[in-house]
């Protein structure tokens, strides 16, 4: 079985996962599974309304100095 295949359900304690991935990435990560695993993490993970309106701020944010950083380069070009 191959790394892909086996890394969803293995762990460190998994000899051949751990020797297989030693190999491959040069060190054995640890998947922590559990049949409630998708419910636990999105716990973790549930944002605000305050960080949502960060989000969209900094995007917004990003976006304008892509667009102006573009503009300035776009002048700098030779026209022909």
């Amino acid at each position: 079985m191959t790394y892909s295949a086996r890394r969803s359900s293995a762990s460190t304690t998994d000899k051949d996962f751990a020797a297989e991935a030693m190999k491959v990435i040069e060190f054995a990560p640890d998947y922590p599974t559990a049949p409630d695993m998708s419910q636990k993490v999105r716990a973790m993970i549930q944002a605000t309304p305050q960080d949502a309106d960060l989000h969209q701020r900094l995007h917004a944010q990003r976006a304008e100095e892509l667009r102006d950083g573009y503009s300035a380069h776009a002048s700098l070009s030779p026209s022909s």
